[in-house]
């Protein structure tokens, strides 16, 4: 009986410990990949800080908000060359701290691999700027809110960078790199800080969760009864495009899921006519006879569709660091650096 009882007291601490271990292992699994990209981080220069302390989980501001405004996670290696581009990469939707650590080191190794062989090409001093984005696949509201709550974390950031040197010299060139809802954390960002700031050297938006008509200028019909009449309207961001030299923006009809953003809205009341594309993304292609829009000359849209660059079709939202999407962003980053080259 004696024995009976030393086995089953056995199996159930046994079975207790296995219970507790798999609870635990998920968790572990985590801290050990968060750790491991915090240190390939610090080995690649790569800097990165993080707003999301600023962040309710409704996705509003905190009302007593903390300060600074963001908080270093990983500290820069060295001071940079005054000459270096200093990239600030602005994650997408539902991306948490340790993803977005490992996205920005992958993105610090391409850029740095592809402007190494340019040969001459600028030294760059990498960023990341970590948000409070992972509400959830299906929580887009909770997002676009929380998105606009931290961009002013992002505008100070980003001032902080384009800080002339304290003896004086050329401002530093800072380009800001976004994918998906990072494209509307950046713009507000640059709405936030004023007329007097730096441009930015490039603004690249990555399949950007912004509506259309917030960065064009033009007009649409409105049909109302047997009335046609012409709207004019200018984006909310049209004007602040303007604070980067060179503004890159890619879209592909195989995109489904930056659609999701701005789903079609009923009508408030039949006297107040919407526009047609009033909830249809940047990323998405769109094309209408009866409308007119223009974009600032410093923009350039990308149609990555398949069909358009058979060599650089972007097949899935989240495949900017795979297959096609990273020929596309290759090219585009060849772009960039014309750009900078030039300036």
């Amino acid at each position: 009986m004696l024995l009976l009882w030393s086995v089953l007291l056995f199996l159930t601490g046994g079975l207790a410990v296995f219970l507790f271990l798999a609870q635990d292992l998920p968790f572990a699994e985590e801290y050990h990949r968060y750790n491991r990209v915090r240190k390939d981080a610090a080995a690649l220069g790569h800097v990165v800080v993080y707003s999301r302390h600023h962040v309710r989980h409704d996705g509003s501001l905190r009302s007593a908000q903390p300060h600074p405004a963001w908080k270093t996670l990983v500290e820069p290696a060295a001071p940079p060359a005054a000459e270096a581009l200093r990239v600030v990469f602005v994650h997408g939707f539902d991306v948490g701290l340790t993803q977005s650590i490992a996205e920005g080191n992958h993105l610090a190794r391409l850029l740095r691999q592809w402007t190494e062989q340019k040969g001459a090409g600028p030294a760059l001093e990498f960023h990341t700027f970590s948000w409070r984005s992972d509400f959830g696949p299906a929580e887009h509201l909770r997002a676009l809110k929380a998105a606009a709550a931290q961009s002013g974390a992002l505008a100070e950031y980003l001032a902080r960078l384009a800080q002339p040197p304290a003896g004086g010299g050329p401002a530093p060139r800072v380009v800001v790199i976004t994918h998906g809802l990072g494209a509307l954390l950046a713009l507000e960002a640059l709405q936030k800080t004023g007329e007097g700031a730096p441009p930015l050297e490039a603004l690249v938006m990555v399949q950007p969760a912004v509506r259309r008509i917030d960065l064009s200028r033009g007009t649409y019909e409105v049909v109302t009864g047997d009335a046609v009449s012409n709207v004019d309207y200018t984006g909310q961001y049209f004007g602040v495009l303007g604070r980067a030299r060179l503004v890159l923006a890619t879209c592909s009809s195989t995109d489904t899921e930056v659609a999701q953003f701005f789903a079609p809205e009923p009508e408030l009341s039949d006297e107040i006519p919407r526009s047609p594309k009033s909830t249809v993304a940047l990323g998405t292609p769109y094309y209408s006879s009866t409308e007119a829009e223009v974009f600032p000359p410093n923009f350039r849209l990308i149609d990555l569709s398949p069909g358009r660059y058979l060599d650089m079709v972007m097949p899935a939202h989240g495949s900017l660091f795979d297959g096609g999407g990273r020929r596309a962003f290759w090219s585009l980053w060849q772009r960039v650096l014309r750009q900078a080259e030039g300036s």
